[in-house]
């Protein structure tokens, strides 16, 4: 899995990533049905393969509007994973 971090100019533009991955693509990449995307203020976290994160990159979406920071993660479940990776994946769960 792969984690694409957006740091826009606005807000709605976090938003439309989200609203984008949602609807099933972004940037004209396929996101399928496994991948997940939310917002918070000028952020926007997409969670997908590393193969759509990487033609996601490829496109190359306008760096005026937004900054990006990739993330790949080799762990492929929670007893393989950083512990710095269990601890905020565990931080998500709190009520």
């Amino acid at each position: 899995m792969s984690i694409i971090l957006f740091y826009c100019n606005t807000t709605s533009t976090a938003s439309s990533i989200v609203s984008d991955v949602e609807a099933g693509e972004l940037f004209g990449v396929d996101m399928g049905t496994t991948s997940k995307a939310s917002s918070y203020s000028r952020y926007a976290l997409v969670e997908c393969t590393q193969t759509r994160a990487a033609s996601i990159q490829n496109e190359n979406p306008d760096n005026e509007t937004m900054e990006i920071c990739l993330l790949y993660f080799d762990a492929d479940s929670f007893s393989d994973a950083a512990t710095s990776e269990k601890a905020w994946y565990l931080r998500g769960k709190l009520p």
